[in-house]
């Protein structure tokens, strides 16, 4: 049966095989108790309002990102997360980074850049390359000291030189 014009219908409906619609749709209640696909041709289908999903969701776009404007997801506003997230290759943040918490990086972390660290634990074998500038004393288990303010160098236990060694000034004994 083909329907020309305005097609009304008030009451429950049911349709027992496809239902196929050409041209734009606007529903304003949809429920569908099994799968049900909604699939334009080459458009986008737009949700206006809040999408809730209760059910896992699966994006099976394969569209790399290399933006925060493309990839096969894209949120223009903030997105929150209340349990884990795990990332399967690269992630690349180009604004801030707060943590709070215990982190732990399982491979090499490289910094670029100035970084400032309120507090730092390292334990194991440590190597730093390069200048390495400290802001205020330093202080190796209260053995080896050195004043931010005078310079003044304080060693807890004997010091061991080995090799030409200059003096300049009064030595104390």
């Amino acid at each position: 049966t083909t329907a020309e014009g305005a097609l009304g219908v008030t009451g429950a409906t049911t349709l027992s095989s496809t239902l196929d619609v050409a041209g734009d749709t606007s529903v304003t209640t949809f429920d569908s108790s099994g799968a049900t696909k909604l699939a334009t041709g080459g458009g986008s289908t737009t949700v206006g309002g809040t999408l809730g999903v209760a059910g896992d969701t699966t994006v099976t776009s394969g569209t790399a990102s290399t933006s925060s404007t493309t990839g096969a997801l894209v949120v223009t506003g903030g997105v929150g997360v209340s349990d884990d997230i795990y990332i399967g290759d690269d992630l690349t943040v180009t604004d801030d980074v707060t943590i709070s918490g215990a982190t732990t990086v399982g491979e090499t972390l490289t910094v670029t850049g100035a970084t400032t660290l309120s507090d730092l634990e390292v334990t194991g074998t440590t190597t730093f390359s390069g200048s390495t500038s400290i802001v205020g004393d330093f202080d190796i288990n209260n053995k080896f000291t050195v004043a931010s303010s005078s310079g003044n160098t304080t060693v807890g236990g004997t010091l061991g030189v080995t090799g030409i060694t200059t003096l300049t000034g009064a030595l104390d004994a």
